[in-house]
């Protein structure tokens, strides 16, 4: 009986919620410059191919945490639950999915703050705010006269900066009530993540940096931030915010340069979501591109540079992988490009979102694992199944 209690407590203690970064003090003083509206319904420029074969491993996948509706009208509109829903709501008719709801946020604003302390959360790792760090009223004197705030949480790796941040920044760029050249405050990048200025150079963005880290704080006098509405609901930014960042991407990325155009395969080599049997699938994707005239590239992308990735996925016209960080590298890859993503059933994640709003074509490929499995069975008669498909898909689409 102690023992059931003890584990109900943690989980009481432990689970995910959300917490507010701005202080009511400030929130209730904050200026607001700009409104942005988003499209009520999400609009996507990209194609979701669905092999027919897989619908029934599809309709499995679940996902273990979701935004849903509050049916109590007091408070936010959207409550976390922990327990496991349906990923795609229905795969054949529609690519809404419960997870991770892309109309959450309906719009945002604007807003300048003053008289701001900026400090570190140790307990923002645990948070569905999109943005980690408390922001609290002083008197103090300031230490920068003006600057955003863009402490997104989880920034500080290649895949939630990718995912969560770049998109935002991509946002205030367009945003003429901010001053040029100002400070951006964020968090501060991984030491795996050696590549974090290339990116912000790829867009354009020259801003100085402050990093946010442990023990950090900082008073900033005048401080710009971006709220989402109704609330900083983390997975759930809008499509638009994707493709304004794919289209700045595209502008730095290399030309084709009449070059190959090729077949992506990538050797993912960590603890967890392995190919098993990655020889024979790489010799039956081999003979595929052999008969299409396309180059077969094996990657392993945690052993290249930046400029590497950008070149190898600007000629990429399909690219195979299992679910994680390395598919990310789908900005590099042009509009007409196709991830095929292998995803598991239970504790589902997927990059449908990110690649739609680029325009980009997706094929999801559902197998029963669990998101922490070593390994995945892609066998070759999977490989065949999905290369057909793509034959008769791509004939059709390219007319």
């Amino acid at each position: 009986m102690i023992k059931v209690l003890r584990i109900q407590l943690y989980r009481i203690i432990d689970r995910r919620r959300y917490r507010e970064t701005v202080s009511r003090k400030i929130r209730t003083r904050a200026s607001v410059l700009r409104r942005i509206e988003f499209p009520l319904v999400p609009i996507y420029k990209g194609n979701l191919l669905i092999i027919p074969s897989n619908v029934p491993n599809l309709m499995k996948c679940e996902k273990s945490g979701s935004w849903i509706k509050n049916r109590i009208r007091l408070g936010r509109s959207h409550i976390w639950v922990s327990k496991s829903r349906k990923y795609f709501v229905d795969i054949k008719h529609s690519i809404s999915i419960i997870a991770g709801d892309t109309s959450l946020l309906r719009s945002a604003s604007l807003e300048l703050l003053a008289n701001c302390r900026i400090t570190d959360d140790h307990k923002s790792g645990k948070s569905l705010n999109i943005y980690s760090s408390l922001v609290n009223y002083t008197d103090d004197p300031s230490d920068l006269e003006m600057a955003i705030f863009l402490d997104v949480s989880g920034a500080g790796s290649f895949q939630h900066f990718v995912q969560d941040c770049l998109p935002i920044i991509s946002l205030i760029q367009d945003l003429p009530e901010i001053p040029q050249g100002i400070p951006i405050i964020l968090r501060e990048p991984d030491m795996h993540f050696l590549s974090f200025r290339s990116y912000l150079d790829a867009i354009k963005c020259t801003n100085p940096i402050y990093f946010i880290k442990r023990q950090f704080s900082i008073v900033v006098e005048k401080l710009y931030f971006v709220r989402f509405l109704p609330f900083n609901a983390n997975y759930s930014l809008p499509p638009s915010l994707y493709e304004s960042m794919y289209s700045k991407l595209s502008l730095s990325k290399l030309t084709l340069l009449n070059r190959q155009r090729s077949v992506i395969l990538v050797n993912r080599q960590e603890r967890i979501r392995n190919f098993k049997e990655f020889k024979s699938i790489a010799n039956r994707l081999g003979d595929w591109c052999a008969r299409n005239s396309l180059e077969l590239q094996v990657l392993n992308t945690k052993e290249m540079e930046f400029h590497e990735l950008q070149r190898a996925f600007s000629c990429a016209k399909f690219v195979f992988a299992v679910h994680g960080g390395a598919n990310y590298n789908m900005i590099w890859a042009p509009s007409d490009a196709t991830l095929i993503e292998f995803i598991p059933t239970q504790s589902t994640d997927s990059l449908i979102h990110l690649t739609l709003s680029c325009g980009q074509n997706y094929v999801p490929y559902a197998l029963q694992h669990d998101k922490g499995d070593m390994y995945f069975n892609v066998s070759t008669e999977d490989i065949d199944t999905i290369t057909d498909y793509l034959d008769s898909a791509h004939q059709n689409l390219d007319t």
